[in-house]
């Protein structure tokens, strides 16, 4: 028993050990580079100071770390101009740099287990492959730092794993579900006043309604999944009131986007769900929507009815326009960048053209030369910048995460459980299918989503397991 003891305090302390050397190196390195990059010294030891303490905060409170995480992504989620800003470089500081060096401390040095499936091996080893990518990337031009920024958003969806580990049981994943409720709604109000001020003050046209705010689609689409189907397995009225609340303004913040496609994939999910619900169930869901909609709009037509009609102008062009099909202008430019991709995803049909390239395509309908950094179709994104080989292991990834949902919803006893993993289904199921029409896997919001819902959908497997006593799903 001594002897287990020792050995024990002494693994303790060679890990203590190592995390310090680790941040002493750190320290060093950071300094160096802070130095140079910096001309105030004050500042630069400021931000090496932060950077030891922030170490020490995901080495020793990890669910501490994850909180502080999840405070600054109303702002990460809101600031989505085009281009690298000062807050797009501390954010992939802060939260790229913290996921690595969780890696580092958790995975190297703690030897954490971390892969409990084969969905988990399949992530890590994409994130292994794309590091060879910006070879690809370098010859084709693109800045180091769009690259980074790339690669570092993609990235972001490993925070999967610290999300598993640290909230794998039911009270500690509601209290944190409670938390990003919270956050959601920070965004949730953000959206809405920016929309009563464009309401007010901006807006002439209704080309300039449609085009403003469409922001977000994937958080507010999946909450408003999320927090109808939750209605249903809470029982008192002191969490419903909050839920409905957060329901209700998550669907209000989804049509102020006017992105159709998502409007479409909310109600698909609403129908999808009925195959898995009762029939009292199916009626508080109807219940529940009707009631939104109805309080969103009576609030809406009151708050912006000077240009109510405005609204439904741009309702209406949305809607028009799926009924031309493909003489749809839209739709026409749309063919035509898929065109352009397909030539440049033959030429690298492996390795991709590299994260942050970009191409340039002859545009029929414009009769003009037209650059593209960005394709209106995920799937087509994700193989003309990773390859075929990587897409392909990225979307299985994905339909592994969707598959197990499915199977859990049907299987899994615990109502809370059981009302989760419908929601991440249905999410994942909507998100997946709306990458046909935009691209998603790069999306700051969407990144997190899915770590959140892959988490979600671990820790029901866990659940799952302890009720039936097997190893894995998938």
């Amino acid at each position: 028993m001594d002897t287990v003891l020792i050995a024990k305090n002494e693994l303790h302390l060679s890990k203590k050990n190592s995390i310090l050397i680790f941040s002493g190196l750190f320290f060093l390195l950071s300094t160096f580079l802070i130095i140079s990059l910096f001309k105030d010294k004050g500042v630069s030891f400021l931000i090496v100071f932060a950077s030891i303490i922030y170490i020490y905060i995901i080495a020793n409170f990890e669910k501490t770390w994850i909180y502080l995480v999840c405070c600054i992504l109303p702002s990460f989620f809101q600031n989505q101009k085009e281009g690298l800003s000062s807050f797009d470089i501390f954010s992939i500081a802060f939260l790229v740099g913290g996921i690595i060096i969780w890696f580092i401390v958790h995975v190297l040095i703690y030897r954490k287990k971390i892969i409990t499936n084969k969905a988990d091996w399949l992530l890590l080893l994409i994130f292994f492959l794309l590091p060879i990518n910006f070879l690809v990337s370098y010859l084709n031009d693109v800045p180091v730092l769009e690259w980074i920024r790339m690669y570092g958003m993609l990235s972001l969806t490993l925070y999967y794993f610290p999300l598993k580990l640290n909230f794998n049981d039911k009270k500690h994943l509601l209290i944190l579900l409670s938390f990003l409720t919270i956050v959601i709604l920070i965004v949730n109000f953000g959206q809405l006043y920016h929309y009563y001020n464009l309401s007010l003050y901006k807006v002439v046209y209704a080309y300039q309604y449609g085009g403003s705010v469409r922001t977000n689609q994937p958080l507010f689409l999946s909450v408003s999944i999320f927090s109808l189907l939750m209605l249903l397995a809470l029982k008192k009225k002191i969490y419903k009131i909050p839920l409905l609340i957060l329901f209700c303004l998550n669907v209000a913040s989804l049509i102020t986007t006017f992105s159709r496609i998502f409007w479409v994939f909310f109600a698909i999910s609403i129908i999808y769900s009925f195959f898995y619900l009762s029939n009292k169930k199916k009626f508080k869901i109807i219940t529940y929507t009707i009631v939104a909609i109805a309080m969103v709009s009576l609030i809406g037509y009151f708050v912006v009815k000077e240009n109510i009609g405005l609204f439904f102008q741009v309702v209406e062009q949305r809607f028009s326009s799926v009924e031309k099909g493909t003489a749809d202008p839209s739709a026409r430019a749309r063919f035509s960048e898929y065109e352009g991709a397909y030539r440049y995803i033959k030429l690298y049909p492996l390795s991709g053209n590299g994260l942050g390239s970009f191409f340039y395509h002859f545009d029929t309908l414009n009769g003009n030369g037209m650059r593209y950094a960005n394709i209106h179709n995920g799937y087509i994104f994700l193989t003309y910048t990773v390859g075929i080989g990587t897409g392909i292991l990225f979307i299985v990834v994905f339909v592994m995460f969707t598959i197990k949902a499915e199977i859990l919803t049907r299987h899994i006893k615990d109502d809370i459980f059981k009302i989760l993993t419908l929601s991440c289904f249905l999410s994942l199921f909507s998100l997946l299918s709306v990458q046909f029409a935009c691209t998603l896997f790069f999306d700051r919001t969407c990144v997190f989503i899915f770590a959140i819902i892959f988490a979600i959908i671990s820790i029901s497997e866990n659940q799952y397991r302890k009720e039936i006593k097997v190893t894995a799903l998938l």
